[in-house]
C-alpha cells in the first residue's frame, strides 16, 4: 500500500485544514445533502397506512406516535441490543422486545457501536457523540454543524467516528483515546461514510474523493493512514472479519474483496447499497435502499428478501439468529435464519 499524500494539495484543502486546526472556534461545517440516501434527511417516509402500521407495530414499546428513521443497530449479545435514530431515538432490546432509553438529546442519530455492554457509543448530527456506562447515556462530544456518519469501537480508549465537514469540502475523522477527542481532515475527500476494524492497529475508513471516485484509507498504528490500492466508485462501506481480509461496497457497482496483496471483484446484483457486514468470508450481509438485503454464502449472493421497501441503513451481525438490520420508517428486522421478521 502506498502512504496516503496528507500533505497533497494543501493550497486546495486550506479551508477544511484550517477548520479542523481551529475546531473550537469554528467546528465543522455540516454537509449538505444531495441525495436521499444521506442519514441527514428524511427519506422515504412510508407509502401506506398499512406500511405505517406495520412499522410501527416493529417496535415494540416505543415511544414515538409514528415510525422513527433507524440509522444504526449494534449488540454486544442477543439479549443487549441497541437501535438509534432521528430526534435523539434510543432503544434497547433485551430478548424479549424493544425499550425506549433516555440519551439526553434531540439531534438525530446516524450510528451506534461498542466493545462491550457497558461500552457503548453513538454518533450523530452536530458532532454529537454519545457513551453508554452500563447505567446511563452520557454526552462525550459535540461540534456544531458536523455529521458523523459512522462509528466504531475496539475499547474504552480507542473509538473513531468518521463524517463530513465544510459542507463537502472533506470528509473528517475523530478519534478517542479514553481522555480527549482529536481531529484530522482528509483532503482530497468529500465524505468518509464508514469506519470498522479488528482492533486499534487494523482500522479502516471508506468514503468518496472529491472526483467522485472511491477513498479506501488504513491505519496499523491510529496515526498514519495510507491509501490501501483501492480503484472503484465511492464506497459507502467496509467491513474487515480478520486482517488483510477486506471487504468494500459501492453505492452502486460490485463489492469488492482485498486479501493483503490483490483486489478480486464479487460481481453483485444489488443497487443503492449502503452497508456490509458479516461473521466471516462465507457469511456476507450487503444491505441498502428499497429494503435490499443479500446474503453472500458458497461463493455467491443470494436475495434475502425482507418484504420492506424502507432504506435500511444499519445492521448487527451477530451469532446464530442475533442479527439485526435498522432502517427508515421503524424498520427493525431479525434474521431467524430463514427469514426476516419484525
Amino acid at each position: 500500500m502506498n502512504s496516503f499524500p496528507w500533505a497533497r494539495d494543501v493550497a486546495r484543502s486550506r479551508f477544511t485544514l484550517l477548520s479542523c486546526l481551529a475546531l473550537a472556534a469554528v467546528g465543522c461545517a455540516r454537509h449538505a445533502p444531495s441525495e436521499d440516501e444521506l442519514p441527514t434527511k428524511d427519506a422515504g417516509a412510508p407509502s401506506s397506512a398499512s406500511t405505517v402500521a406495520s412499522a410501527a407495530a416493529s417496535v415494540t414499546n416505543a415511544a414515538a406516535p409514528a415510525p422513527t428513521n433507524f440509522r444504526g443497530v449494534w449488540g454486544s449479545s442477543s439479549t443487549d441490543v441497541w437501535a438509534v435514530g432521528d430526534k435523539g431515538t434510543i432503544l434497547h432490546f433485551d430478548g424479549q422486545g424493544w425499550s425506549p432509553v433516555q440519551g439526553g438529546t434531540t439531534e438525530n442519530l446516524t450510528a451506534v457501536h461498542g466493545s462491550a455492554s457497558n461500552d457503548v457509543w453513538a454518533s450523530g448530527d452536530k458532532g454529537t457523540v454519545l457513551h453508554w456506562d452500563g447505567k446511563t447515556w452520557n454526552p462525550s462530544s459535540q461540534i456544531p454543524e458536523t455529521v458523523l456518519l459512522s462509528i466504531w469501537a475496539s475499547g474504552p480508549k480507542d473509538v473513531w467516528a468518521v463524517g463530513t465537514l465544510g459542507g463537502g469540502e472533506s470528509g473528517c475523522m475523530r478519534h478517542w483515546d479514553g481522555t480527549k477527542w482529536d481531529q484530522v481532515s482528509v483532503p482530497g475527500s468529500s465524505s468518509v461514510w464508514h469506519v470498522s476494524g479488528t482492533g486499534p492497529h487494523d482500522v479502516w475508513i471508506a468514503g468518496g474523493r472529491e472526483q467522485g471516485d472511491g477513498l479506501l484509507l488504513h491505519t496499523v498504528d491510529g496515526r498514519k493512514f495510507d491509501a490501501a490500492g483501492y480503484q472503484g466508485p465511492a464506497l459507502r462501506g467496509v467491513w474487515s472479519p480478520r486482517p488483510k481480509d477486506v471487504w468494500v461496497v459501492p453505492y452502486q457497482g460490485d463489492v469488492k474483496r482485498w486479501d493483503g496483496s490483490t483486489w478480486t471483484t464479487i460481481p453483485t446484483p444489488g443497487k443503492r447499497m449502503l452497508n456490509i457486514a458479516g461473521t466471516g468470508p462465507d457469511d456476507v450481509w450487503v444491505m441498502g435502499s428499497d429494503g435490499l438485503a443479500l446474503h453472500y454464502a458458497g461463493g455467491k449472493w443470494t436475495p434475502q428478501g425482507t418484504e420492506n421497501h424502507q432504506i435500511l441503513w444499519g445492521m448487527w451481525i451477530g451469532k446464530g439468529n442475533a442479527t439485526w438490520i435498522a432502517g427508515n420508517g421503524g424498520s427493525l428486522l431479525r434474521w431467524n435464519g430463514i427469514a426476516w421478521t419484525p
